[in-house]
């Protein structure tokens, strides 16, 4: 087949070939049409793989996203648990200061004297106990109408006497001040999910969210010169004075002027009571003995002494769970002291400083000063007099 220019502008025409039969031209010419659409297409094709080939991912490629985002979240999820823990303990720090100022403003309405001390408040547990006065004379302990201020739920209880000054309306029903004592303010956001069973004397059993907070019973103790009653068991229950022990100095005082250094002693600190008699979990720290009180008996000092499982029953930094559960932020405790500020206390070592401790284990924290914890028993220390 030959061409035919058509001039400038124009465009080259076929031009026939006579020598070619007319049916052989039309069948090259439609094969050559049928060719340019093949072309056509396989260029379309092939674009479109091209897309698809480029588009999705590999399984290589998939499985290293897959490895990247593992990474980033073994990466940020520590640091979020960390983070969590310490806003935790940020409002556990919070609590234990509001506390701190309310048993400012007992003390300053109460002459000073300490809430839990069982001459003051504590005695309120007893029915138809008295408290000692300052001139020497004693009054009965009894519910005050007008500041609407009840009776501790027990002896050595603080929770209650400070429920009017952190504006908490105590309950009437003793069990429903007993639960109150151990929510809200009094709860440690830590500390959530421990149960523990008591009956504490004059009420029924009942299970509740284990007290968070503890209180030295050694700051509201009295000496024994001040003893006003003898009982079979040598202390004087429901009478005049309660609760002497005769290692606590003569001039001693349940006060807050009495304690000593305030910025040295702590007044509330993070705890557990668990019965260690229970040292399988899950039922360890389930069952407290009608002791679940909100106080210790050596605080963080006293060093483990004797066996878990046949060791007397206390307020527990010394055996295992119990001790986790009260060292329970980053392995320390939030502490209130009696000048109302709080710091966070690493666990420190009994033994150090030549036996007079560190950290959260560090004796001038937890006995009033003077105190010969030679006369003390029960304890792993050596012998100290506290400054």
């Amino acid at each position: 087949m030959q061409h035919v220019r058509m001039g400038d502008g124009g465009v080259d025409k076929p031009r026939s070939d006579p020598a070619v039969p007319r049916t052989l031209r039309i069948g090259i010419a439609a094969r050559s049409r049928r060719g340019g659409r093949r072309r056509q297409g396989g260029q379309r094709s092939g674009r479109a793989s091209g897309l698809r080939r480029y588009g999705a991912f590999t399984l290589v490629e998939l499985l290293v996203v897959i490895a990247i985002i593992a990474l980033l979240l073994a990466i940020l999820l520590p640091s979020l648990g960390r983070a969590r823990a310490q806003a935790r303990s940020a409002v556990c720090a919070s609590n234990l200061r509001q506390l701190g100022i309310a048993m400012h403003a007992y003390s300053a309405e109460q002459g000073d004297w300490l809430p839990g001390s069982p001459h003051t408040s504590g005695n309120g547990a007893y029915f138809g106990s008295h408290r000692n006065l300052e001139d020497g004379s004693s009054e009965q302990y009894a519910w005050d109408a007008a500041r609407d201020a009840w009776p501790a739920v027990h002896a050595f209880d603080w929770t209650g006497p400070l429920m009017p000054y952190l504006g908490i309306r105590p309950p009437r029903d003793r069990v429903e001040r007993y639960r109150l004592g151990r929510e809200g303010v009094f709860f440690c956001p830590s500390n959530r999910d421990r149960l523990v069973s008591t009956n504490i004397h004059l009420f029924e059993q009942t299970t509740t969210q284990a007290c968070s907070y503890a209180t030295s019973k050694w700051f509201t103790y009295l000496p024994l010169c001040l003893k006003t009653g003898v009982e079979s068991d040598g202390y004087h229950h429901g009478g005049g004075t309660y609760w002497v022990r005769p290692q606590v100095p003569v001039r001693y005082r349940p006060t807050l002027g009495g304690v000593g250094s305030a910025t040295r002693k702590i007044f509330l600190a993070d705890a557990h009571r668990a019965n260690r008699a229970l040292v399988s979990p899950p039922e360890a720290g389930l069952h407290v003995d009608n002791y679940d009180l909100g106080y210790t008996t050596h605080g963080a000092w006293a060093q483990p002494d004797g066996e878990p499982a046949t060791a007397s029953l206390s307020l527990s930094y010394r055996w295992e769970p119990a001790r986790s559960w009260a060292f329970r932020h980053t392995n320390g405790i939030n502490a209130v002291f009696f000048d109302s500020h709080v710091v966070h206390l690493d666990e420190g070592d009994s033994e150090a400083n030549e036996g007079y401790g560190s950290g959260a284990r560090t004796a001038e924290h937890w006995y009033p000063a003077g105190l010969d914890t030679a006369t003390l028993s029960g304890l792993g220390n050596e012998p100290i007099v506290v400054p």
